[in-house]
């Protein structure tokens, strides 16, 4: 605070520059944060500053390199390793950078792609996609997780994923995926043949197959949370 000569106290030009930049800066984020919010990510605080790297070497290498290509990152590996929770992380890098985020659960997509097609969803005259796929790819940025069918996938489920991969290439956003599956075993759900492997041909284009493994960290996590 500055004495102004009068009695009364004032800040000076160059503090309120900075205190109306920052809150622009924050009212995006909080604008930004809504639209991810729509996709409820589990792990909304994760940050890859923070995250445990053992283990993790190789996989957070490619999400580096990811961050100054053009292709994202497909995660695979088993259940409770942390794929999720860094999936929230590369959101947040992306929402630091100015970028829009959507977060979206591979299962609640087929959910509404499918509904859309129960229901013989409008949508306005001269657009070919219905609303799943729309909001799906809302934002710069897609995180997709868990994309692990169980069991043969339905030629419409296929077909729906299909659509929103080449949307996705077609818009050229940036894709990030978690899932169980490798690309033999993804193909092989989405019915082999031509169909699986022009999924995992799209996946590939977009996203960079990484592998790893570690503990099942909601073990360790539950073992805490008794300890207390």
């Amino acid at each position: 605070m500055l004495d102004m000569g009068n009695g009364i106290s004032g800040e000076c030009s160059e503090c309120e520059e900075r205190r109306e930049t920052e809150k622009k800066l924050r009212d995006r984020e909080a604008l930004v944060w809504r639209e991810w919010m729509s996709g409820n990510p589990p792990y909304p605080e994760a940050r890859l500053s923070t995250l445990d790297t053992k283990g993790r070497e190789v996989v957070l290498e490619a999400i580096r390199e990811s961050f100054i290509g053009t292709r994202g990152v497909w995660m695979i590996g088993s259940s409770g390793i942390g794929k999720t929770h860094i999936l929230c992380a590369i959101g947040n890098y992306w929402l630091s950078k100015g970028k829009m985020v959507s977060f979206r659960e591979y299962s609640t997509f087929i959910s509404c792609y499918h509904r859309d097609w129960q229901l013989g969803a409008k949508w306005s005259e001269g657009d070919n996609d219905p609303p799943s796929l729309l909001r799906c790819t809302r934002g710069d940025v897609i995180l997709l997780d868990d994309v692990t069918p169980t069991g043969r996938v339905m030629d419409l489920h296929a077909a729906g994923f299909r659509k929103l991969l080449d949307m996705i290439s077609r818009e050229g956003k940036r894709l990030y995926v978690t899932g169980n599956h490798d690309d033999i075993q993804l193909a092989s759900c989405f019915g082999g043949g031509e169909e699986g492997g022009r999924i995992v041909s799209r996946m590939n284009g977009l996203c960079a197959p990484v592998r790893f493994r570690g503990p099942d960290r909601r073990t360790e996590w539950l073992q805490k949370e008794q300890v207390k």
